[in-house]
């Protein structure tokens, strides 16, 4: 290779880093989720590059992004969220609290499990519950609707708000993530 050939590629390089430092001090430390299958990471990439920016307070910048499709028998649900990073910090966290309480039931994650796949009488919901009394069966109903996530359409017959079906199950599969070890998604941490 000639000397001007090498000097040419040499400053192309050195222009490709400089950029690279650019944009690390533009938007600071980024948390990554490895994904092998990229397209996850894709979209990571393009959050953290509009996010970041856009969403940037007193030293705090990015932002939490979900979204899921799902679809039990007819039944088709598709949700999209996005929260700023400074917003999420600021807001009233304990606020959070009774929505995690009462997901922190194991019967009442049953009686979701069991209304993902459809509306369902109050006997199919005390069949779920096996042997607990109908004052516990609405106990659980009434604090289940009390924080949205159960309507009754009908005297007896509840079912999952529309509207909750996606974050529910973003809540699950967040817990079931933080509860178990060495699972294959990894976050990286750049400074």
């Amino acid at each position: 290779m000639t000397g001007t050939r090498l000097e040419g590629r040499l400053a192309e390089l050195e222009k490709r880093l400089g950029a690279v430092e650019k944009r690390l001090a533009r938007d600071g430390p980024i948390r990554r989720a490895k994904d092998p299958g990229g397209p996850l990471l894709a979209a990571l990439d393009a959050l953290a590059g509009r996010a970041l920016p856009r969403f940037a307070r007193e030293g705090r910048s990015g932002a939490l992004a979900y979204a899921g499709a799902a679809r039990f028998g007819e039944a088709q649900y598709r949700w999209a969220r996005e929260h700023g990073l400074p917003d999420l910090m600021d807001a009233e966290w304990p606020n959070a609290s009774k929505v995690l309480e009462c997901l922190g039931s194991p019967s009442r994650l049953a009686l979701l499990k069991t209304l993902l796949g459809g509306p369902r009488d109050r006997q199919s919901l005390q069949d779920t519950l096996g042997d607990a009394s109908t004052g516990q069966l609405y106990h659980h109903l009434r604090d289940l609707q009390a924080v949205g996530l159960l309507v009754q359409k009908k005297r007896g017959e509840y079912q999952i708000a529309a509207e909750t079906v996606v974050p529910l199950l973003t809540i699950v599969a967040s817990a079931l993530d933080l509860g178990t070890r060495g699972n294959s998604s990894q976050t990286e941490v750049s400074r």
